[in-house]
């Protein structure tokens, strides 16, 4: 038996249910606090790039995007909406513009039906941000990668020799399967997005290169309705292509090309 792993969690879970309980205490002691204008939510998978467009948003003088309040694998919370506000009013005095990060992945844990959670949020006049992204292969590699080696994200130039020789490998028929399941979770969004006027931000067209970034706060800031501002970041990008992260990326190639994902590796060669 690990005995450290297990006063690991033991420990994770302490400071968990401390900081529910103040959110709580925090929440009813400033309800009749005035909160900052133009609050908004940004709505996302994993590995979509959404910590890099909060570190992003983060470095404007003006805005603070609080990171998602139920990434939490041990327990659940017991007032998810109570529990918002707690640390909205934590943050609010940061900065005149507050946001919130939500992956759909932690709402699956909590029993957080989505429509709800964001209905919420727009009637609370919150903004709504959805963030996908649009190679579904490259999304479950990256996934899959960051899982296998615990690296989920890179800060340092020894961030990226740290996996600069490694690589995993997926069967083929995993891969399919992976592929469907994908695709019907963004079918079931595309759904639900519909249904609220929204900004999509998709990861290939507005995050993958360090050209992008300032236009996509720009965008950001003209649909929230403030100025922009200069901005930047010390995340770096993964250091390696998809392919090269792969064992069997030949393989998968072949299985893929007379499927209808077979656009998702031409995407790749572009």
């Amino acid at each position: 038996m690990n005995y450290q792993l297990i006063k690991e969690i033991q420990g994770d879970l302490k400071a968990v249910v401390r900081e529910e309980i103040v959110s709580y205490f925090r929440a009813l002691s400033t309800r009749k606090m005035k909160l900052p204008r133009h609050n908004f939510v940004i709505f996302t998978q994993g590995r979509t790039g959404s910590n890099l467009l909060r570190n992003l948003l983060n470095s404007h003088p003006n805005i603070f995007c609080i990171k998602d309040p139920f990434v939490r694998w041990h327990i659940k919370v017991l007032f998810p909406k109570l529990h918002i506000r707690g640390r909205l009013a934590k943050y609010s005095k940061r900065a005149t513009v507050c946001g919130l990060l939500l992956h759909d992945v932690h709402l699956n844990f909590q029993k957080i039906a989505h429509k709800e959670i964001l209905s919420y949020f727009y009637n609370q006049d919150w903004k709504i941000i959805h963030l996908r992204r649009a190679n579904f292969f490259n999304q479950i590699v990256s996934a899959r990668f960051a899982f296998s080696h615990r690296q989920w994200h890179y800060r340092s130039a020894t961030d990226c020799e740290s996996i600069r020789s490694k690589n995993i490998s997926i069967n083929p028929t995993e891969m399919i399967q992976l592929l469907e399941e994908r695709e019907a979770r963004y079918l079931k969004e595309r759904e639900m997005m519909a249904q609220f006027p929204h900004l999509e931000i998709v990861f290939e067209e507005d995050l993958s290169t360090a050209e992008q970034h300032q236009q996509t706060v720009d965008k950001i800031c003209d649909y929230l309705g403030m100025p922009s501002a200069p901005i930047q970041t010390d995340m770096m990008k993964t250091p390696r292509k998809t392919e090269k992260l792969l064992q069997n990326y030949e393989e998968l190639a072949a299985f893929l090309k007379n499927t209808r994902y077979a656009h998702f590796l031409e995407m790749n060669c572009n």
